[in-house]
């Protein structure tokens, strides 16, 4: 059975939960779904002043999404 992915109804603005996947130095790779992964570049995080860690679960709004390279970026949803 095919079922949509959340590429497939993905818009800017939608709010959802996450896990932190990883830390990197250019942000934090979000974990949306079993296949879609976002970023919260480090320019957002420093804004924020929250402080993450992998594996916490966290409320994030998509900011963009590049379909062409499957790349989706993000905020924190406070």
């Amino acid at each position: 059975i095919l079922r949509d992915s959340l590429w497939d109804n993905i818009k800017i603005g939608d709010k959802l939960i996450g896990k932190v996947k990883a830390l990197k130095n250019f942000g934090a790779l979000i974990s949306l779904d079993e296949e879609t992964n976002g970023l919260i570049h480090t320019s957002e995080l420093e804004k924020s002043n929250q402080k993450i860690q992998e594996g916490q679960e966290i409320r994030v709004k998509i900011i963009a999404a590049q379909r062409a390279e499957r790349k989706i970026f993000l905020t924190f949803d406070n």
